[in-house]
């Protein structure tokens, strides 16, 4: 990969699906495959054919990077086609350590998506999420 990019390779450049190099190094989990992309100015916030971006890829899986992608300040306003922030994504999959991070790096458990649904909602059956969300 770093070869490609040191050769000209377009750093966003999508493929069929829309997914760049930077959502598929997040959906592989490779944390340094991420910092190397994002060093050479991927875009976190590119968005899919399905509206999802690399933050949201992260916010299904990958506190870890999902710690990555944080430190760039993306906007975690941005939903995906099915009205879904990050946030959202990530208390549906009851992933309670992004839902933490998202949190802290100011994401609206109060959003609602095209259903009405806020993140309170989509956490009804996860106990400690919903804890987690109203501590904040």
């Amino acid at each position: 990969m770093a070869l490609l990019i040191k050769s000209g390779a377009h750093i966003n450049l999508a493929d069929k699906q829309g997914l760049t190099a930077l959502m598929w190094a997040t959906k592989q989990d490779c944390s340094s495959c991420v910092q190397l992309l994002i060093d050479k100015g991927a875009d976190p916030e590119f968005s899919s054919q399905i509206g999802n971006n690399a933050v949201m890829f992260a916010s299904l899986n990958s506190a870890k990077i999902l710690r990555i992608l944080l430190l760039n300040e993306p906007d975690l306003t941005i939903r995906n086609n099915q009205s879904l922030t990050a946030l959202m994504l990530a208390v549906e999959s009851g992933q309670l350590n992004c839902v933490e991070l998202l949190l802290k790096n100011g994401a609206n458990p109060k959003r609602k998506n095209s259903k009405g649904q806020d993140s309170f909602d989509l956490a009804a059956n996860n106990s400690v999420i919903l804890s987690l969300l109203n501590d904040e």
